[in-house]
């Protein structure tokens, strides 16, 4: 008997790759033209990333993750409730490029007969369909994919925690790891410890971790490569080489300066008021996956994401973490993963985003796309549903959230 799909083997999975040509290239028209020429007109490249696993943090430098043996290309959904396999081989994996949900019962079937699956979406896809299969390629992993850029490796997963973590118990404050390897310069160490402490320095509040990390990165681009140079993670590398500057773990993590900054300025879960709209969407948040952001969040992104259009033409990636880094800047973090949900869901609401935009008429088109989900997912809603659902994400889109 040969290895299953999810096997111990290191050789390549035997692979079949079916593709939504619709889909896929009328959803990246949507987010970038030019991603869609070049996912029509140059396969090549996206196919050998698909092989090689780069979508994945987890596969070997320089080996394939898998082999497509069936390469198939479909403009009519049609043909396949007729699929037959060409040869007579097990294929250990299905990807499919579409973010239509009517494959979430092939996705499935695949599942219970031991088969690896990997989703490539273009576009919104429903929960179920990221639910059912293994690894979900996101737009913006595809996007960077089929431009040749590369995207921030922190910002590739579109699992939304809303829930802060709690600060770990003392012996786990503790940063543990080997030191740097002897042959590592100590003047990459040093020069990444300016640009962080001269990123933190330069705000007026504590920093989210997210960002100073960013800072390292545009120093060495290679610094995760390295366990952050023996350190083991980014927390334990400011630990150990910025003795003048604090970690605080509270939410997504925050480093900041004594002798600048005041504690105060970190949000921590005591610090936190129960937001009364979210409690009364928790369900809505479940089912469809929208972000549980609390309504102040929601008023912040929908201005940051306003003053960018008005500065930068609509780009998936660059919009998203432009607005990340506003959002940050004024003090009420939104993870980057929750901006492009709601980005992608205005687009497939048809909400142009351009500078015309206001943050009252994104949030009321955010409203009315909730609502959309909420139908695609069978979920009746009550007049007073949509009424709290509305109040949620439009009550502090004025100036400031007044």
């Amino acid at each position: 008997m040969g290895t299953t799909a999810h096997g111990g083997s290191n050789a390549p999975r035997k692979a079949a790759l079916f593709v939504d040509f619709d889909n896929i290239y009328l959803g990246l028209r949507k987010f970038a033209t030019e991603a869609a020429e070049a996912f029509a007109t140059r396969p090549a490249q996206w196919m050998n990333w698909l092989e090689t696993g780069s979508h994945t943090a987890t596969a070997p430098p320089g080996n394939h993750a898998r082999r497509f043996l069936v390469r198939n290309v479909y403009l009519n959904p049609g043909p396949f409730s007729q699929y037959r396999a060409v040869f007579q081989t097990r294929y250990d994996e299905f990807v499919i490029m579409s973010a239509d949900a009517d494959f979430t019962p092939v996705l499935r079937r695949l599942r219970a007969q031991d088969r690896w699956t990997t989703v490539v979406t273009a576009g919104l896809s429903a929960p179920a369909l990221g639910a059912n299969c293994d690894t979900l390629v996101t737009p913006e992993q595809l996007v960077a994919a089929v431009l040749g850029e590369t995207l921030e490796s922190a910002d590739t997963s579109l699992d939304y925690v809303p829930a802060p973590q709690r600060a770990p118990s003392s012996p786990a404050r503790e940063f543990t790891g080997e030191r740097a390897p002897a042959g590592q310069p100590s003047g990459d160490v040093d020069a990444v410890a300016v640009a962080i402490r001269d990123a933190v320095r330069g705000t007026h509040r504590p920093l989210a971790a997210a960002t100073a990390a960013q800072a390292a990165l545009t120093v060495d681009p290679e610094i995760k490569t390295s366990g952050w140079y023996g350190a083991g993670s980014f927390r334990a590398f400011v630990e150990r080489h910025l003795h003048d500057l604090r970690y605080e773990p509270a939410g997504a993590g925050y480093v900041f300066d004594p002798a600048r900054h005041s504690p105060d300025g970190v949000p921590s879960d005591e610090r936190i008021e129960p937001d009364p709209y979210l409690q009364r969407v928790r369900t809505v948040t479940t089912v469809t996956g929208v972000p549980a952001l609390p309504s102040q969040a929601y008023g912040t992104l929908f201005r940051a994401l306003t003053r960018d259009l008005q500065e930068h033409p609509f780009h998936l990636t660059k919009t998203s973490k432009r607005v990340r880094d506003q959002t940050d800047l004024q003090g009420t973090p939104v993870p980057r993963n929750a901006i492009s949900f709601v980005i992608k869901g205005l687009t497939y609401a048809k909400q142009n985003l351009t500078d015309s935009a206001t943050a009252e008429s994104l949030a009321h088109a955010w409203a009315d796309n909730i609502y959309t989900l909420c139908a695609n997912e069978q979920m009746p809603l009550t007049d007073d549903d949509r009424e709290a659902i509305r109040a949620w994400v439009t009550g502090n889109v004025g100036p400031e959230g007044t």
